[in-house]
């Protein structure tokens, strides 16, 4: 990825996964079932025996093209750009994330602007004090030094197990398949 660093790379299969429902995935019966339009497919084995001649070289190279040219057929075909532009201005992440399917960065850039909206969050500027006149260094502070003395709460509930409730629950599952 650090190659391609602050350049869009719009991969057709994982874009393809999301959105379309399909029992195969690969070029072949994606360029068939959505552009009608045939590929012909070559073996990895096959592959040196066409680096032998010039005319198989030259075959394979238009094979390659082929396939980028069904890749780029394929992303206009589902509107992938359009879609994941429109996703990237709804949640406000950066768009390459949207194009290589980072669906959880979405919902947490969603959540963040939801959170921002009913005030939960401050914005990003640095603002050491709060309208009541309250220093929130001074505050981090003094919650630093009663993290140093040990927690200020005894822990969780925990309650007791009821004897027979849970063997009751299995013996109705084994009863009532």
């Amino acid at each position: 990825m650090s190659c391609i660093a602050g350049r869009l790379l719009c991969d057709t299969y994982l874009c393809s996964c999301n959105l379309l429902k399909k029992v195969s995935y690969s070029l072949t019966q994606l360029s068939k079932t959505q552009l009608n339009k045939d590929r012909k497919e070559i073996a990895p084995k096959d592959i040196p025996r066409m680096f032998q001649t010039s005319e198989l070289l030259m075959e394979l190279i238009e094979y390659g093209e082929t396939d980028a040219l069904l890749s780029m057929e394929l992303m206009f075909h589902q509107s992938v750009l359009p879609l994941t532009r429109q996703l990237t201005n709804i949640s406000g992440n950066l768009w390459g994330k949207t194009l290589q399917g980072s669906r959880a960065q979405r919902v947490e850039y969603l959540l963040l602007l939801a959170f921002h909206a009913k005030k939960y969050i401050k914005d990003g500027k640095r603002d050491d004090m709060d309208n009541n006149g309250v220093n929130f260094e001074e505050e981090a502070h003094i919650e630093l030094g009663k993290a140093k003395k040990g927690p200020s709460y005894a822990g969780g509930l925990v309650l007791e197990p009821k004897r027979g409730l849970y063997c009751y629950w299995i013996s109705i599952a084994f009863i009532h398949p």
